[in-house]
Order: structure tokens, then C-alpha cells, then sequence
């Protein structure tokens, strides 16, 4: 149990690609009433924790999780069977009280081994995904990796159970 006035720790399992720019505003977002760490893809994230007003943290870098289109299933799953057990032993070293997947389709396993633990969970979906969620988003529903969803449009509300709207970040 933590002290009482103390920051809550939040892991932020931070996206590559243009996915970056969306992470580094809802962390800046939060940054005044809580403290960081993060895991990251090896490649793709251009906002890196130090920049633009991201607060530094310590970061767990995370295998490439291959997609359909640059490896196979079998590849992917792999990947995510060692970013599931690293995740774990962070976790179990810098016991935070959240662990947030922000877009990220490494979200998936991380969230998982947060729910393995009992430490609180929460997605948020990307403003891109208007009407359909992703199959990222698809996956944490079915298989109630995360207790908390936020999508960032009305329409998505009704196409997974406990997704709650609570405004756009972008």
C-alpha cells in the first residue's frame, strides 16, 4: 500500500508509428498528478519519454510485435509470449498502480500480465478508429484484459462491452 500522498505509478505502454504524437498528449495530459514508466516497441516511437514535455520514467523496451503483414502468426505470438513474461518481471520490480495501453497492439500481452498480477488496467482506443475498433481493441474485450476502455468517439461505444466514452485526446 502506498503512502498516503502519494503519486499513483502508471505504466504507459507506448505506440509506434504516427500513434507517437497521441501517446505523448495524454501522458503530458496527466503528467501533473502522476509518475511514469514506460514499455515501448524497439522501433517506430519518435516521442520518447524526455521530449516535448513527456515525463522521463524508467522504460522496458519490448520486442517488435510482428504484424500479418511483416511476419507470420506464429511470429507474433512468440513475440508476445516474451513481451508477456518481461512485462511481468517489470512489473513485479516497479509495482505501479495502473498499467495504460494507449493504441498500442502491444497492449494486448502487457495488459495481460498486469491482469495476471491484479494491477488495474485501462485502454485507450485510438481517435482514428471512428467506427470500427481495431482489432487490438477487439482482442482486450473479448479476452477482459482491461477493466476500463475508452474510446474516443460516441459511436464506438456500443461495439464492445464496457466501452465508455469520455472525449477525444486529440
Amino acid at each position: 500500500m502506498k503512502a498516503p500522498g502519494t503519486r499513483p505509478l502508471i505504466l504507459v505502454t507506448l505506440a509506434g508509428g504516427g500513434y507517437g504524437r497521441e501517446c505523448s498528449i495524454v501522458i503530458r495530459a496527466l503528467s501533473g498528478g502522476a509518475d511514469f514508466i514506460y514499455t515501448r516497441p524497439r522501433s517506430g516511437v519518435t516521442e520518447q519519454p524526455g521530449d516535448n514535455g513527456i515525463p522521463d520514467g524508467p522504460q522496458l523496451e519490448l520486442p517488435d510485435l510482428q504484424t500479418v503483414n511483416s511476419g507470420s502468426k506464429l511470429t507474433s505470438l512468440a513475440s508476445g509470449v516474451v513481451i508477456f513474461f518481461r512485462t511481468l518481471r517489470f512489473l513485479l520490480r516497479h509495482r505501479p498502480d495502473c498499467v495504460a495501453g494507449i493504441t498500442a497492439r502491444e497492449s494486448v500481452f502487457v495488459l495481460a500480465a498486469a491482469r495476471v498480477l491484479g494491477i488495474q488496467t485501462l485502454f485507450l482506443e485510438s481517435v482514428t478508429r471512428v467506427s470500427v475498433p481495431s482489432l487490438t481493441l477487439r482482442l482486450i474485450a473479448r479476452l477482459r484484459l482491461s477493466r476500463n476502455i475508452w474510446v474516443q468517439w460516441p459511436d464506438l461505444v456500443g461495439s464492445v462491452p464496457n466501452a465508455q466514452f469520455r472525449g477525444r485526446v486529440l
